[in-house]
């Protein structure tokens, strides 16, 4: 019994472990597919963010008048959102990073956009859209590009997603652009700021 403890004991210091402590736990996994949280730099506990309600709104800009049949113009599809900030604040850092669950994140369309931020209200564009042609009747559309973001393994069905650049002062939202033609879109928000705030549970 002594010569097996000892060797537990020659175990544990090889591999850097004290006597007493245990095997660093696997990250916490979110639960469902498609929402987002904040990984905690210190902790790396994960975070709700919060998901807010939105209606799309659309702007329809005129391009050409130069053929009277013609109705070349941009359309630009976006989301508003209530209210002039995020209820969900995080002090600015250059370790913001978020972790979600996608079936296949390559195909998901993740998007982490810069929200403008009105009186009363934030917006964003999602879609343009240019018509083309006598009467408008053909179109092309593009997604906005969004921030550069770089996607890694988190856990065994997760994934990190971390800015390319750090991220600075203001309204930020993160979505999944599939789930936009599918109808089941959400929108979670934060906003980088001096103190971190964060929604009451």
């Amino acid at each position: 019994m002594f010569a097996k403890k000892l060797a537990w004991i020659a175990l544990a210091l090889s591999l850097g472990i004290g006597v007493g402590q245990t095997l660093p736990s696997k990250p916490s996994e979110p639960k469902s597919i498609g929402d987002f949280f904040l990984l905690d730099p210190v902790t790396h506990d994960l975070k709700d963010l919060p998901v807010e309600a939105f209606k799309f709104h659309i702007e329809q800009t005129r391009v050409s008048r130069d053929n009277p049949r013609s109705n070349c113009c941009v359309i630009m599809t976006g989301i508003e959102l209530p209210g002039s900030d995020s209820p969900f604040h995080i002090a600015v850092n250059d370790k913001t990073q978020f972790i979600f669950k996608a079936e296949a994140p390559e195909q998901a369309r993740l998007f982490l956009l810069t929200v403008n931020a009105k009186k009363h209200y934030r917006s964003c564009i999602l879609v343009s859209s240019k018509s083309e042609g006598v009467m408008g009747l053909h179109r092309n559309s593009d997604w906005e590009p969004g921030i550069g973001v770089d996607i890694t393994k988190f856990g065994d069905s997760s994934y990190k997603l971390t800015p390319q650049q750090p991220l600075g002062p203001g309204e930020y939202a993160l979505l999944i652009g599939e789930n936009v033609r599918k109808n089941s879109t959400k929108i979670f928000t934060f906003a980088l700021s001096g103190l971190a705030q964060q929604p009451n549970p």
